[in-house]
C-alpha cells in the first residue's frame, strides 16, 4: 500500500513538472496514508521531476517527521491546515502555474467557462501574498477553505486538493488551462462567456 502511494505521488510530481506547472525546486505535494492521520510529503529543495519514492517524507498531523532523511517541504503547515479543516481531503498539490499565477497577481479574475472547467473548478479561493511557509500564509489559506478545492495564491501559485491525488492534479491542470483561455479572451478584448 505505502509503496503504491509513494509511486503515485512521484508520478504526479513528474506530471506537474513535465506540464510546466513547477520548475527548479518549486512546489510540493502530499497524500494521506489511508485510515491514518499520517501523510507523505515531498522534501524541501527537490526538483519535482526527479523525486524518487525513497525521497518522500512521512509526517504526522503535527508536522513531525516519522520517516525520511531530508526536511519536509517548507509548506508543510499549509498542507496540514487543509487536512485538519477538511477531513475528506486525501491529497494536496501546491504548484506555480505561470498563467494562473500571473493573472491572479495582476488582479484578474479567472472564470471557468468550459464543461471541464465547470467540473473541476468550483468556487476559487484567493489569498494575498505572504512568505512561503509563514503562519500568515497558513491563516490566509484556512480562511478560504470553505466550499472550494482550489486556492490561488498571489505571487505564489495555486493550491488544489481533493479526495484523490489524480483529481487534485486535474484541478491544477484545469486552472492553468482555464487561465490561458481567459488570457486569450482578455487579449481579444472580449468578456468571458458563461455557460
Amino acid at each position: 500500500m505505502i509503496k503504491l502511494l509513494k509511486q503515485e505521488l512521484c508520478d504526479t510530481s513528474r506530471l506537474i513538472y513535465d506540464r510546466g506547472l513547477v520548475w527548479c525546486t518549486g512546489g510540493n505535494i502530499s497524500i494521506r496514508i489511508p485510515h491514518t492521520n499520517t501523510f507523505l510529503i515531498t522534501p524541501s529543495g527537490f526538483n519535482k521531476g526527479l523525486i524518487k519514492p525513497n525521497d518522500l517524507i512521512t509526517i504526522n498531523a503535527s508536522g513531525e517527521t516519522l520517516e525520511g532523511r531530508d526536511k519536509p517541504s517548507i509548506e508543510v503547515n499549509m498542507h496540514l491546515i487543509v487536512y485538519q479543516e477538511k477531513p475528506e481531503i486525501n491529497a494536496i498539490i501546491h504548484a506555480h502555474p505561470p498563467v494562473a499565477t500571473t493573472l491572479t497577481t495582476l488582479g484578474f479574475i479567472i472564470i471557468p467557462f468550459t464543461p471541464e472547467g465547470k467540473i473541476f473548478i468550483e468556487k476559487i479561493g484567493r489569498v494575498d501574498y505572504f512568505p512561503a511557509g509563514s503562519p500568515e500564509l497558513v491563516k490566509a489559506v484556512k480562511s478560504q477553505l470553505r466550499d472550494t478545492n482550489i486556492i490561488l495564491l498571489k505571487n505564489h501559485g495555486a493550491l488544489t486538493f481533493d479526495h484523490a491525488l489524480l483529481n487534485a492534479y486535474y484541478r491544477m491542470e484545469e486552472i492553468e488551462n482555464t487561465a490561458k483561455m481567459n488570457l486569450i479572451a482578455y487579449n481579444l478584448g472580449k468578456k468571458i462567456p458563461i455557460i
